[in-house]
């Protein structure tokens, strides 16, 4: 997604001019209430609302710029994220269980290895870290593809 600057500094202006006038607006029917203020607390103020001003109008141009259907992209992404998250928690658990149970770093763990390997549960234990292994790695495969298609291709001229 490519974003034109030009039309962002002019949204933001008007964002900006748009805000002025409602604050001119705001002071001119609250200026019949007079209240006494330290100077340092009108340059307090002032720096505070023109900060808030900035929040506004960055937070107003970045709204612009998504589409309305955000909510539901996040929601996908949430639900193909869920997948992989768990097969990471799986790739931790099966390879912290193989060291412990199948190949652990003892002597009675050397001796042991080789009537242990061939085990059952340490079998399995191998099919779950080989392929959450080829599972994460399809992830990265997956998500610099996507990446990859979000860069926007321009022709030189």
């Amino acid at each position: 997604m490519s974003i034109n600057l030009s039309t962002m500094a002019t949204r933001s202006q008007r964002t900006m001019n748009n805000e002025r006038d409602m604050a001119i607006i705001e002071s001119e029917e609250n200026s019949e209430v007079e209240v006494e203020e330290n100077s340092e607390d009108e340059e307090n103020s002032e720096d505070e609302e023109n900060s808030e001003c900035y929040h506004n109008m960055i937070h107003h141009s970045i709204v612009s710029y998504l589409p309305e259907s955000t909510p539901t992209l996040m929601r996908e992404c949430w639900n193909i994220s869920r997948i992989y998250l768990c097969w990471i928690l799986v790739h931790m658990i099966s390879v912290n269980l193989y060291c412990h149970f199948c190949a652990h770093i003892s002597i009675y763990g050397f001796i042991m290895s080789p009537f242990v390997t061939v085990a059952p549960h340490c079998v399995a234990l191998r099919w779950l870290t080989t392929n959450s292994i080829n599972s994460i790695s399809h992830m990265w495969t997956i998500i610099g593809a996507w990446l990859i298609t979000k860069i926007p291709l321009t022709s030189a001229k």
